[in-house]
């Protein structure tokens, strides 16, 4: 009797224990998620709304801290994005969620609309902390000297957007073509760069069609020459090729100080060196004589030597493993990567050539060097490669020149490829 009244409360006490135990364990569980005590939309001036990345926090479906979050971009994707030199990854906030526990977040969603979801903003609302921070994804520039300007090449490319793509969320062409505003005269009344890319833009009025008012990348615009001269009042230089004798452009110069009637010929050679082409070097003239004012001499020129400009890869972020920038540089100088480069002819330009960081961009990407993945040993498994995703950022503009290096910058993502997995495609290691 004793015996099974000894084990009966032995049972009960067991029971009771565990009992304890596991309301203990689910009010902890319980306790361990924050949730969500206001939720508001934002209403503030939109514009005033563009943040940047810190890469200090992730992006989650729901505030990081409440049940059942997800990881929409890691702490690790979030850093690559904070250093970013493309606008697309600014991020627009639109609503401000606040927690149990004072934690304020914000959902925010990516320029590009790839990235979209709640990161955490610090302790206090709309004071930007934690993940994100305030971002000017503009800045003022000086307006040029000459405010009036026509569409350099008019057609699809090259607009007038509201704002310039990625700068705001969202941001719409004003017009789709500017074929119809081919003969319009633009003024120019304001002028800024993207911050990240650094390409200046100019905001546009046109009197004639106001609906084509908007922002415009600077060299989509043919800008008057406020030091425009006359041929009749100056000497029209014509550049032409010695080896080929074409053509290659002319220019109106004012005549010598001093001078009223004519320019001696070696008046005439000064006049031509000041205003050589770039890419080009002086030879001879066509004539030794004097030209009269109002007249035209023609000035032979030679191409420079083209070279295969000087361009070093480099790692761009920080953060990515140290010997993602060995295996970029042996990819980069590969024979095929390199043969590909020397096949196009505008990675050969003459010296002294001005060589706009756009056009760097587009020709990489035909060479397939604009993202391109490097595998490198078997992984663990046996069942594919360590490999390297590289992703060109945005290049600058520079001068080609054999002397000066341009740096050509990638985004490096480590992870694997594996036939059974994402049918062969790169896939990024979890952060």
């Amino acid at each position: 009797m004793q015996s099974r009244l000894a084990k009966s409360l032995y049972l009960g006490l067991a029971a009771v224990s565990f009992g304890a135990v596991a309301s203990v364990a689910t009010t902890a569980s319980a306790k361990s998620k924050a949730y969500v005590v206001s939720n508001t939309t934002m209403k503030s001036d939109p514009t005033t709304r563009n943040v940047a990345l810190t890469g200090s926090n992730a992006i989650y479906t729901k505030p990081g801290t409440a049940a059942g979050a997800r990881v929409v971009a890691s702490k690790y994707t979030a850093g690559n994005l904070a250093n970013s030199k493309n606008s697309a990854y600014y991020f627009r906030a639109y609503r401000i969620v606040k927690t149990n526990r004072g934690s304020i977040y914000y959902k925010v969603v990516s320029m590009s609309g790839q990235y979209r979801g709640y990161i955490y903003g610090g302790k206090t609302a709309n004071e930007y902390a934690g993940g994100v921070q305030a971002a000017n994804t503009m800045t003022d520039a000086k307006l040029p000297a000459t405010t009036t300007a026509t569409f350099a090449k008019p057609g699809t490319k090259n607009v007038t957007w509201a704002a310039p793509k990625y700068t705001q969320y969202k941001a719409k062409k004003m017009v789709k073509s500017t074929v119809p505003y081919a003969k319009d005269t633009l003024k120019i009344t304001k002028a800024a760069t993207k911050t990240r890319e650094g390409w200046l833009y100019y905001y546009v009025e046109d009197a004639q069609n106001p609906n084509v008012n908007g922002w415009v990348y600077a060299d989509a615009l043919k800008i008057a020459d406020a030091n425009t001269i006359d041929a009749k009042d100056g000497i029209t230089l014509n550049f032409v090729d010695k080896a080929t004798g074409s053509a290659i452009s002319s220019k109106v110069v004012a005549m010598p100080k001093g001078t009223t009637d004519s320019v001696t010929n070696y008046q005439a050679i000064q006049l031509a060196n000041a205003n050589i082409p770039a890419g080009y070097t002086y030879s001879l003239m066509g004539s030794s004589s004097s030209v009269a004012k109002g007249g035209a001499i023609v000035v032979y020129l030679i191409k420079n030597p083209t070279k295969l400009m000087n361009m070093t890869p480099k790692v761009f972020n920080a953060n990515a493993p140290a010997e993602a920038q060995t295996i970029l540089n042996s990819a980069w100088n590969s024979t095929a990567n390199q043969d590909a480069l020397k096949k196009d002819d505008f990675f050969s330009p003459a010296e002294g050539t001005v060589v706009k960081g756009t056009e760097i961009d587009t020709h990489l990407a035909k060479a397939n060097l604009k993202e391109f993945v490097v595998k490198t040993v078997p992984t663990a498994d046996n069942l594919g490669s360590v490999a390297y995703q590289f992703k060109l950022e945005t290049p600058v503009n520079t001068v080609a020149s054999s002397k000066t290096t341009t740096n050509i910058f990638y985004t490096a993502t480590k992870g694997t490829v594996k036939a059974s997995v994402n049918n062969g495609a790169f896939v990024a290691d979890a952060q």
